[in-house]
């Protein structure tokens, strides 16, 4: 299970930065919450199909490669609409949830498996990342408090360390969690200041990860994230 959610979250630091404690496989989860293998590009992105399903390696059950006699494999497709996105990106369903984009924000319309939403000011390289799982509210906090200590100990210098335990929607959602790290890392050969904001929280089944990444002490401070928390309507 606990290995599941780092997948998950894996996943979400990918496109963000890199540290050589997180350089290893990239993962993609699928809208039931199975995590695959994602198969990549020199780059280390993930690729899709023309259809835009995303290629992931053939494992079994326990996770090992299925390769032929000769040690290869053919990437196989996951076809996922798990989310529905107005053409304009001002709204969003999944199964679990509407969300209408707040003023100044956009949902980025080509992304199938979950709700990336963006600022509409192109000077502001923030984003937000919504997924939920079942893996359970204990659990997927415990993942990232250990994710957090990896990105602690591989930073060159960090800025921003901390956890909390926060309300949201007006104290309708508790308890919840908030965990921030901001840090200079290391990508291409230039060092970078990067970093993520989560907020951990448990609606109805569901343990929702709302990941945004930041890339300054002023994105932690003046980007105002719980609000879209505030404009999703569960189902």
């Amino acid at each position: 299970m606990k290995r599941n959610i780092i997948a998950v979250i894996c996943l979400m630091l990918a496109f963000s930065f890199i540290f050589v404690s997180c350089s290893k496989n990239v993962y993609y989860v699928d809208n039931k919450g199975v995590s695959h293998i994602a198969y990549t590009n020199d780059n280390g992105e993930t690729v899709t199909d023309k259809s835009g399903n995303v290629l992931v390696v053939p494992t079994d059950d326990e996770g090992n490669v299925i390769t032929d006699e000769f040690g290869h494999y053919e990437p196989q497709t996951v076809s996922d609409q798990g989310v529905n996105v107005d053409e304009n990106g001002k709204g969003a369903e999944a199964a679990a949830y509407k969300l209408t984009a707040p003023k100044g924000w956009e949902i980025r319309n080509d992304i199938s498996s979950y709700v990336q939403i963006r600022p509409l000011d192109e000077n502001n390289k923030t984003k937000v990342d919504i997924q939920y799982n079942d893996q359970g509210y204990d659990a997927t906090v415990e993942a990232m408090v250990e994710l957090k200590k990896n990105f602690v100990e591989a930073a060159k210098e960090v800025y921003i360390d901390s956890k909390e335990e926060v309300t949201l929607k007006d104290g309708e959602i508790t308890p919840a969690t908030k965990i921030t790290f901001l840090g200079l890392a290391e990508k291409n050969g230039e060092e970078i200041v990067s970093g993520y904001i989560c907020y951990i929280f448990s609606h109805g089944k569901y343990t929702y990860n709302v990941f945004c990444i930041i890339n300054s002490e002023d994105d932690a401070k003046h980007n105002d994230f719980e609000k879209i928390i505030d404009a999703i309507e569960f189902k």
